[in-house]
Formats: C-alpha cells, sequence, structure tokens
C-alpha cells in the first residue's frame, strides 16, 4: 500500500507540478470543510439567534482589518480568547471552525458597499483599504446559494414592506447608481471608447476560478461558464459581447485572479475580450444586457435596469426579476426555499439595509446605510484627487 501511495505521488508530481497540485489539495480541503462547516450550522440553528447587550464577543480577525467594523457592537464586551466569548464572529469559509453548541457563531463577509479601495492597493493610506460594511449570518454567507442563508429567509418570508421602506430602498438605489457607488470605489468613472457604440450590447461577468460562491453556489465548473458564453452568442447574434476578464487572465498570468475566460477559449467574432480598468457601474449603465454566475454585479445591474441572466445561484435569483438557468432551480427544495415574487425594492432593503450593518469611521459607531454611501462618496472625492484619477461623468 505505502509503494502504491509512494508511486502515485512520484507521477503526480511529474505530470502535476508540486505547488499546483499541494494548492489544488488544500482548496480541495477547504471545500470539503466549509461544506461540512455550513451543513452543521444548517442543523443547529433552525431560528434566527440574536446577540444581546450582555453577550461577549470574539472576532477572528486582526486588530487591523476589524478597526472600523468592531464598533458595530458598542455595548458589548470584545474578549481576545474564544472560549471567553457568547459570540463567535468568523470571518469567510476557508476552514472548519469547531466551539461549544452553547457559542453563537455568525459568519461574517463584506457587504456591498465597502470601501474606498481594495487591500492590494498599494498607492492608498491603510484606512481607505478597511472595511465599514459587514454581514452576519448564523447559517450560511448570502452567496452561498447551495445552503439557506438568514437572508434568504427574510426574503422568502411573508413579510410585506412598508411603503416608506420601499421608499427608503428606491432613494439609495438611486444615490448609489447616479454617484457610480460600488463595493471598492478606486476605479476611474468614465465611459471607454468600446462601449460607446449604438449597437445592442451583451456583457458577460468572469469570476476568479474556485470562487465560494460558484462552488457553493450551483456547483459550478469550467464547463458552466463555457455555456454561459455559448449561450450569450446564440441568443444575441447582432450584438456586441463584452467578456469582463481578469486583467491577470489577458497577461496569462496565474494564482487566485485566474478567471474562467481567456482568449483561448473566446474566439467568436461578436466576442470582445474586456478588462479595462473602469466603474462598474459605468460599464452595466452602458451595456443592455448582462449574463452572470454569482457576481454582486449582477445586482448592480438590476439596480441600473438592465435584463440579467444568471447561471449560479445569487441571493439576487429566484424572485421574478432575473432569468434563471441554473437546474437546482427546478428542484423542489430550491423551488419551496425560494416562492416568492420580490421587486428590485424589496431585494435592495433586505440585502443592504436589513442584512448588512455599517460603522461610521468618523463617529466610531454604528449608522445607517445612508452614512455609509456619504462617506464613500466623500473619501471617494479625497481619493481621486490626491491620486489625479479620472472621473468624466
Amino acid at each position: 500500500m505505502k509503494k502504491t501511495f509512494l508511486k502515485f505521488m512520484y507521477l503526480l508530481n511529474i505530470f502535476i507540478p508540486q505547488p499546483q497540485w499541494k494548492n489544488l489539495y488544500k482548496k480541495y480541503i477547504n471545500i470539503k470543510g466549509a461544506e461540512l462547516f455550513l451543513q452543521e450550522r444548517q442543523k443547529q440553528a433552525p431560528k434566527p439567534v440574536e446577540i444581546l447587550p450582555d453577550d461577549k464577543i470574539y472576532w477572528s480577525l486582526s486588530v487591523h482589518d476589524r478597526r472600523y467594523i468592531q464598533y458595530a457592537f458598542p455595548h458589548n464586551q470584545q474578549v481576545k480568547n474564544s472560549r471567553q466569548a457568547d459570540v463567535i464572529f468568523k470571518w469567510g469559509m476557508n476552514r472548519t471552525f469547531r466551539c461549544s453548541a452553547r457559542k453563537k457563531v455568525f459568519i461574517m463577509e463584506d457587504s456591498f458597499l465597502r470601501s474606498q479601495t481594495t487591500v492590494a492597493d498599494k498607492k492608498a493610506k491603510p484606512e481607505d483599504k478597511l472595511s465599514i460594511s459587514f454581514t452576519l449570518d448564523d447559517l450560511a454567507p448570502h452567496f452561498c446559494g447551495n445552503y439557506v442563508s438568514r437572508l434568504e429567509q427574510k426574503i422568502n418570508s411573508d413579510e410585506k414592506l412598508k411603503k416608506e421602506d420601499i421608499g427608503r430602498a428606491r432613494k439609495c438605489i438611486d444615490k448609489i447608481v447616479g454617484n457610480y457607488l460600488t463595493k471598492y470605489n478606486h476605479q476611474p468613472i468614465f465611459v471607454p471608447e468600446i462601449l460607446k457604440t449604438d449597437k445592442h450590447k451583451v456583457l458577460i461577468i468572469d469570476q476568479s476560478v474556485g470562487d465560494y460562491s460558484i462552488i457553493l453556489g450551483g456547483n459550478g465548473k469550467h464547463r458552466d461558464f463555457e455555456k454561459m458564453l455559448q449561450d450569450a452568442v446564440r441568443e444575441n447574434p447582432d450584438s456586441l459581447i463584452f467578456v469582463k476578464v481578469h486583467p491577470d487572465t489577458l497577461a496569462h498570468k496565474k494564482g487566485n485572479a485566474l478567471g474562467y475566460f481567456s482568449p483561448e477559449n473566446t474566439g467568436y467574432p461578436n466576442v470582445i475580450l474586456f478588462a479595462e480598468n473602469v466603474n462598474p457601474v459605468a460599464v452595466l449603465q452602458n451595456v443592455d444586457k448582462v449574463y452572470v454566475w454569482s457576481s454582486g454585479m449582477g445586482f448592480e445591474a438590476l439596480m441600473c435596469g438592465k435584463e440579467v441572466v444568471t447561471y449560479g445561484t445569487p441571493f439576487y435569483a429566484g424572485w421574478g426579476i432575473t432569468t434563471d438557468r441554473n437546474r437546482i432551480f427546478k428542484t423542489a427544495e430550491m423551488q419551496a426555499r425560494r416562492n416568492k415574487k420580490r421587486c428590485l425594492e424589496e431585494l435592495f432593503y433586505y440585502s443592504y439595509i436589513w442584512y448588512s450593518h455599517y460603522v461610521d469611521a468618523v463617529k466610531n459607531c454604528p449608522c445607517e446605510i445612508e452614512t455609509a454611501i456619504d462617506y464613500l462618496l466623500q473619501k471617494r472625492d479625497e481619493y481621486f484627487a490626491v491620486n489625479n484619477i479620472r472621473k468624466d461623468l
């Protein structure tokens, strides 16, 4: 048995370089660990969990990363050891997380309006990279559509929003879209020359290979993204089709940012690879139709009034405002999980307002979405001025 195993490892190392198969194995373990964790959460937390004022909180984040978001719960004591905590905020889905059944465990993720820029921005000040918003879910992250989340439960409930809530959501949508606000706000704001045409334009949104929202949100594979492209070409023969790919893919680089599309698999006459550094809302406002797996840009496209076709199971699919192609929507389970018809304003209210937490980075206290929007707009103006970034719109 040992000889067979060593022979297998030897052959594996010949045909697949060691760093690659090690990364594949690590990713496989992380995915399986995430699935086990989510399965346990689905069993253990049938009812929503409340965070009480006297609960002690443990953040599984560095002191730097929780610089702002720690102020979301100003009345709760923060502890440095998870064993002392009543509530544990676990960041992301990278590994399993075991703790006492008595603990309240929440999965943390970045919300939809996060920060001025990304952690990879070398020019930015540290505070410009920090998140001022996040989501908490004791069942599953909103993007893991294979599992039920609290956001999904809320959307699928019998609850009806008040007229003023719908109006509030509409005002926020108009302000976000009208000011080209998005998750990260460092990209130049202009209309690329290639989009300045009267022809019908279709946008296909690429994503990172191995993204949890793909694997745990519709069981996506390479062939599914290829089918998305084939469908777009077949259904829009007279349109210009833009594939928004990762810049690293176009440059034939490797790494976590590698996408599903490349010059090798997009060789259609009316398909154009698009990797220009530009604000996503500026792009979405200048196309007519969007094909997407699970990217948040799909919801931003809805906010821009565009037709959206989904292939994964993003939180905004299955409610009657998107065309959904994933076969999971034909199953009895998913039809039971998502059987309500919701409008754009309802989906926005539940995801951006009810589900998301915001922090006032000036006053160091919890705040509403409107305050977060104003803060991000102000910081973007400052960032653009300092770095001489283009803004034509």
